[in-house]
């Protein structure tokens, strides 16, 4: 199995988070995995580090929530491709394309802090995710994501909702759950599985998908918050519940927020003149 260089770079980055963790907690990225205290203790000070200074900024300006409002209403929707999944940003493109889909625009971008805040806010907060969010948040922050635009295409059956609603409702998929017509269902898992992140016997695709080993953590009931989001999936998946989230597909009520976050002002007026 050939690794891509993606993963490579992603886990290389993952390694200088938790070794500077691990300096501080004095224990080794082995000890992470096998103690999950100490892996929740790295993830709170991974957390407290990253966005203790970051709730305030100036992503979300009236201007560009304004823009992004006005581009919601006019059926666009947003993917984002994750650090994790960044390799099959073509296969993507194709699927859109396969599905009739009008790619607008896609870009590289470098998920900051203040991105992922922005972002995620609510998820930072949520009780059923405070166990798993700091992986998560160390995977995706300063790394390379894809960001895909796409619009309806009127010749598609009429919408009687939003666009961005319509298209995570039949696009999206399940993670962890193999189908062949969704983004996670199709792409996801396919690629998912062939590199092992169901397994994580690969000590790459371990430190890139899983750095705190939080995951397995919870997979073996370790967990302080007692996860269950995974027990719904085949036993041999169920660590895709977490591993296999590398492809992102706001809701409409997610969609602005999003775009704010990962969009320049010039950008989404480029878009909305068009």
């Amino acid at each position: 199995m050939e690794i891509p260089r993606g993963l490579y770079n992603l886990a290389q980055k993952n390694k200088g988070i938790v070794d500077r963790l691990c300096l501080h907690l004095q224990c080794t990225s082995n000890d992470l995995h096998r103690d999950w205290q100490l892996s929740e203790e790295a993830g709170r000070i991974f957390m407290k580090d990253s966005f203790s200074i970051h709730k305030k900024n100036n992503l979300l300006s009236d201007q560009k929530m304004e823009i992004a409002k006005d581009l919601l209403s006019k059926a666009y929707a947003l993917i984002l491709i994750k650090p994790d999944m960044y390799h099959i940003f073509q296969s993507v493109i194709n699927f859109l394309s396969n599905q009739g889909f009008c790619v607008v625009k896609a870009f590289d971008q470098k998920m900051s802090a203040h991105m992922y805040w922005n972002m995620h806010e609510n998820s930072i907060f949520d009780p059923l995710v405070t166990d798993t969010i700091p992986s998560r948040a160390i995977i995706d922050t300063y790394s390379p994501v894809k960001v895909i635009l796409l619009r309806f295409n009127k010749s598609h059956v009429k919408l009687e909702s939003l666009f961005a609603d319509n298209f995570y409702n039949t696009y999206k998929g399940e993670k962890g759950v193999k189908d062949f017509c969704t983004l996670h269902g199709k792409l996801g898992f396919s690629e998912a599985t062939k590199l092992g992140f169901h397994t994580l016997n690969n000590p790459v695709i371990k430190m890139a998908c899983d750095p705190l080993g939080a995951y397995q953590h919870i997979i073996e009931g370790k967990s302080g918050q007692q996860n269950r989001l995974h027990l719904h999936l085949e036993e041999k998946y169920q660590l895709l519940q977490y591993t296999g989230a590398g492809i992102y597909v706001p809701r409409g009520s997610q969609f602005i927020n999003t775009a704010c976050s990962l969009l320049k002002l010039e950008q989404l007026r480029k878009i909305q003149t068009k």
